[in-house]
């Protein structure tokens, strides 16, 4: 089953960075998880003096990789599709 999480970017009216916070949505599909994370912005953090930006993301239900991966992978970040 597909989750998804939301991203929130919380800043002040000086544009002060105020930190992220996370948040796991119950929706099970892209559209529905955007509603739900513009209706906890508008519920929690937009407040006076504060503004927030948000990002949907959808998480996979796998929570590892087929593969183990290698030195330079883990390194870099950079990941190759090898399987």
């Amino acid at each position: 089953m597909i989750r998804f999480i939301a991203v929130f970017h919380l800043r002040s009216t000086y544009l002060a960075n105020r930190g992220f916070k996370v948040h796991a949505l119950r929706s099970t599909n892209h559209p529905d998880a955007y509603l739900e994370a513009s209706d906890l912005r508008i519920e929690q953090f937009d407040k006076q003096g504060q503004y927030c930006n948000f990002t949907v993301v959808e998480i996979d239900d796998t929570p590892r990789a087929p593969r183990r991966l290698t030195w330079l992978e883990r390194i870099t970040g950079n990941f190759e599709r090898r399987y």
